[in-house]
């Protein structure tokens, strides 16, 4: 159960998050999903938001590439250390305001899991590096609706 729970959460960073396909959600995650989104305070519920919250991200990030640097289970929660490394497009890096550098983004996420999907998530990243980025009075502004 472990092992499918992983490839549940890995299916949401890579194909959700990283390649923007929105379709693999209904299969994912429960419809009455809640998200508890730090480090900006937001409750996610259910499916929708979830997938308004990505096009907050996507729409200021096109190119957002997680990879997953350690994950374990255990019992019905799922964590996951991750790096996301983002991108305006595929030829021009979002950077980093101080030093120039694409921006990289370190996280850890803990899902929990019934059935075989994601019915309730907690993350927590490294604000910091996006909000010190030339996009983060986009990101700022967008997330203020509560997405």
């Amino acid at each position: 159960m472990s092992d499918t729970n992983m490839q549940v959460v890995r299916r949401l960073l890579e194909q959700v998050w990283s390649k923007g396909d929105l379709s693999v959600l209904p299969e994912i995650m429960a419809t009455d999903f809640v998200g508890h989104a730090a480090p900006y305070g937001a409750t996610l519920q259910g499916i929708e938001q979830y997938q308004q919250r990505i096009a907050v991200f996507k729409g200021i990030f096109p190119e957002i590439i997680f990879t997953i640097e350690d994950q374990f289970a255990s019992g019905d929660k799922v964590a996951t250390r991750w790096t996301a490394r983002v991108r305006e497009s595929l030829d021009t890096a979002t950077r980093d305001q101080a030093t120039g550098e694409p921006i990289s983004v370190s996280g850890i996420s803990i899902q929990r899991l019934q059935d075989g999907k994601v019915v309730e998530s907690w993350e927590n990243w490294d604000a910091m590096t996006v909000l010190e980025s030339s996009d983060a009075p986009n990101l700022l502004d967008s997330l203020s609706f509560g997405i």
